[in-house]
């Protein structure tokens, strides 16, 4: 049986939704209810369930945030369906960042929308169940350290704040006086063995380059995809970059023996605040490049080899942030293009362009719902996916492949914003047909649902089948056919409960849209029925 969990603060809607369908027919036993974000919490790591109902407004902890903490623990499933109101449409944009399979509103919750959600998310259950296991399905505290690492060495917290926030949630001590971070390659020398074992090898020699790092420093791994991963090491003041080289030169042979692939690191500059670590992130990864395409035979390259890089990426990160979370493929398109006229110019570039192209790899995994897996379907034609990157020698195919993720990250973000926008006019169009006696010009439903008159308007110009006025007068005059046909109700009485103002303007109206004024409607109906 799946297992479901209901997370609302009102007992009358966890009552409703219990009652609401036949569960054992969708193979679904409710194995509980919550009354508050935290509660849920504890009973999805006690109770496992498969799906989880849960209200976008809750005490203690949001639906938002209980999805987002769930997907950082326990990876894809649970799968969430929210419930909101009219005015959670702020948060809609929040709901496909944690990859919802769908929200209802509850003003409007029938036993077969209820019932259409529950199928989507068994539909996506079954998928789950088929897709093979992927290097992103990592312990709960390791996925949500991975997370916080690919932040800081893209440099994207809003301040330290946010940054110290994050570290105490996550139990991270950053006690050491310095810090060096190292960038990391494995290489399986070619050899012919299926995906999961591949994943469990790379799983397997990063595992040990943590264990026998970590005894001798503070020591942080985070795994890129399944062949890059990074190291964070701290350093006494009196240690040196040389010693730490040693160690993990040492630490590498030890995987190399162990596992036969050989490993290939660089270690970037030493920073005495751990915040500074995308410094030394990109020194290394700057080094890297560098000694690999010199064809340098060592395992262990450090910053001697270092220099200040000609290309900045830090100003673009931001914009690339921004665009994924607004969805706005336009900017996105227009941040990636930026770089690859920048790098089409400068011919000789091509080292700084594979460590820029890295970047945007890396930002792209972090910032897009399910990221590794997106990236992997943009280069599913390439044999090695996305990771032929790392094989491409020369400026021009690595501008190519820049050109590949910026179109394919595009496409992505337009079908994520169109799903999002065209949600959002189907529910303004529900709240619309819901208070037809109320004023319901543009200013006021803009107000309603936090869009400027003008933004609103464009919304129906694209997503509706009708402008806004039209709609609104569609809705009327539907609403009033309806009354008319099966009501006793005075046509003023109509005129004034729909919102016309008087008899004499609704009259004139509901002959334009039907071309019989009200009267001559009810006395059609009458002849019809007799």
């Amino acid at each position: 049986m799946i297992k479901l969990l209901i997370a609302d603060d009102e007992p009358l809607v966890c009552v409703g939704l219990t009652s609401m369908l036949k569960w054992e027919e969708y193979g679904i036993e409710i194995v509980g209810t919550a009354r508050n974000g935290q509660q849920a919490l504890e009973m999805i790591e006690r109770l496992t369930p498969d799906i989880v109902v849960s209200d976008i407004k809750m005490p203690l902890k949001t639906g938002l945030e209980l999805a987002e903490e769930c997907k950082a623990r326990w990876g894809d499933a649970p799968l969430f369906i929210f419930l909101t109101i009219y005015e959670d449409f702020d948060m809609v944009k929040k709901a496909l960042h944690v990859q919802a399979v769908d929200y209802l509103i509850k003003l409007e919750l029938t036993a077969e929308s209820l019932a259409e959600s529950v199928k989507k998310a068994v539909e996506e259950l079954k998928k789950l169940k088929r897709r093979p296991p992927d290097s992103s399905r990592k312990s709960s505290m390791q996925s949500l350290q991975d997370k916080f690492f690919m932040r800081l060495y893209n440099n994207l917290f809003e301040g330290e704040e946010q940054f110290k926030k994050q570290v105490q949630e996550l139990a991270l001590e950053f006690k050491a006086e310095s810090y060096v971070a190292a960038t990391c390659e494995i290489e399986d020398f070619g050899r012919e063995i299926g995906t999961d074992k591949l994943l469990v090898l790379y799983d397997s020699a990063v595992q040990m380059i943590k264990e026998s790092m970590g005894r001798s420093c503070e020591c942080y791994t985070t795994q890129l995809d399944m062949r890059h991963f990074s190291i964070a090491m701290g350093m006494p003041a009196e240690g040196s970059t040389k010693e730490l080289a040693h160690a993990l030169k040492k630490a590498s042979h030890m995987v190399s023996n162990y596992f036969s692939v050989k490993l290939r690191i660089a270690l970037g500059k030493r920073v005495f605040d751990a915040r500074d670590l995308d410094e030394s992130y990109r020194c290394a990864r700057q080094l890297f490049f560098k000694a690999s395409s010199a064809g340098q035979d060592f395992s262990i390259w450090t910053e001697e080899l270092s220099e200040k890089p000609n290309f900045d990426m830090a100003e673009y990160k931001a914009p690339i942030k921004k665009s994924i979370e607004e969805f706005d493929s336009r900017a996105f398109h227009e941040v990636l293009t930026k770089i690859i006229t920048v790098f089409s110019e400068k011919q000789d570039s091509w080292l700084e362009c594979m460590d820029a192209a890295s970047s945007v790899l890396y930002l792209v995994i972090s910032l897009i719902p399910d990221g590794e897996q997106t990236v992997m379907g943009i280069f599913e034609s390439e044999p090695e996916g996305y990771r032929s990157l790392y094989k491409l020698n020369g400026l021009v195919p690595i501008l190519g492949w820049l050109e590949k993720i910026r179109d394919g990250c595009c496409e992505i973000l337009n079908q994520q914003r169109k799903n999002y926008k065209s949600k959002v006019v189907r529910e303004v169009q529900a709240y619309i047909r819901k208070n037809l006696s109320k004023r319901l010009t543009l200013n006021d439903i803009a107000a309603v649902f936090n869009f400027s008159p003008g933004y609103l308007s464009q919304l129906f110009s694209k997503y509706a089948e009708t402008g806004f006025v039209d709609f609104v007068t569609m809705a009327r005059i539907e609403a009033a056919r309806e009354m008319l046909a099966n009501s006793d109700a005075k046509v003023f009485e109509i005129a004034e409960k729909l919102g016309f103002g008087n008899a004499l303007y609704f009259s004139k109206v509901f002959k334009k849209m039907t071309g019989l004024s009200p009267r001559e409607f009810q006395g059609k109906l009458k002849e019809q029925r007799a």
